[in-house]
């Protein structure tokens, strides 16, 4: 069962994140797909299957578990089906866990459309800064489910210099932890860490600007920003903000295809939690 690794966010095999696309001829069970994600063991995996309406589902998976949104894996999907399936498609809209999700396409562009997430400022804790030992952290916030943690520092190069502790990490928030500034040469930075997903950083997070864009358009007083993601393989994020909206855009490339993932291999997995 052949797969496509694609880079979202750059332009370039090296950089941005990788997703697997996996297309499906018929729906799995949870379970299995779960098995096929850990196998892949890549950041996220994008499966996709064209139902009996002629819509477009998706779902993604971590190595460790099902996530509702993820931005780089929607553009890994827009581009598969692009480059190898609908040439001529402009617009691609996905059926989602998260509802339906519609990626527009611009020369080289892939732009994805989402509702923006408001952020709510908190303590900052000892437990936050022993995560970050050494970081200056300016302001902490988190969602309004509490799952997702965003802590302010002082600087780009915070950012980039920082020692994420991951044990301590995994008690802050049950989701993720951003650490973000405002940016030298674009407007802010960040980087993301997902222990609980099996990603202890993630090279390059579209669903996290959702609540970042709306942080920095506020700071800054822009509708219109450029982003970049500070990991090892970091990436470039257009945001634009547009009432409750986000609109986030970047380029993808096509790292390896028909890659083969066997049967044999997928049944002998043991997952646990």
């Amino acid at each position: 069962m052949p797969y496509d690794i694609i880079n979202a966010f750059t332009g370039k095999e090296s950089l941005g994140n990788p997703a697997a696309v996996y297309i499906l001829t018929q729906q799995l069970p949870k379970e299995q797909l779960q098995k096929i994600a850990s196998e892949i063991a890549l950041p996220e995996t994008s499966f996709i299957y064209k139902n009996v309406e002629e819509e477009w589902e998706i779902q993604w998976f971590s190595p460790k578990r099902e996530v509702l949104l993820c931005g780089h894996g929607l553009i890994a999907a827009a581009f598969f089906i692009k480059q190898k399936l609908e040439k001529e498609r402009e617009i691609l809209i996905f059926k989602s866990k998260s509802g339906k999700l519609t990626v527009a396409m611009d020369n080289d562009q892939f732009i994805l459309n989402f509702p923006s997430q408001q952020l709510f400022p908190k303590p900052i804790t000892e437990k936050m800064k022993a995560a970050f030992p050494g970081a200056i952290i300016q302001e902490a916030y988190t969602t309004q489910e509490k799952d997702h943690l965003v802590l302010v520092l002082d600087s780009e190069i915070a950012v980039n210099n920082a020692k994420p502790q991951i044990a301590i990490i995994k008690l802050l928030a049950p989701h993720a932890v951003t650490i973000t500034a405002k940016g030298a040469e674009v407007d802010f930075v960040s980087r993301y860490f997902a222990p609980h997903g099996g990603v202890d950083e993630d090279p390059v997070t579209g669903s996290s600007h959702t609540r970042l864009a709306p942080l920095w358009g506020e700071k800054l007083e822009k509708t219109k920003l450029i982003a970049k993601q500070l990991s090892n393989r970091g990436g470039l994020i257009a945001c634009e903000i547009e009432g409750e909206r986000v609109k986030i855009s970047g380029q993808a490339t096509l790292s390896a295809e028909n890659k083969d993932l066997k049967e044999d291999s997928i049944t002998e997995i043991s997952w646990s939690k």
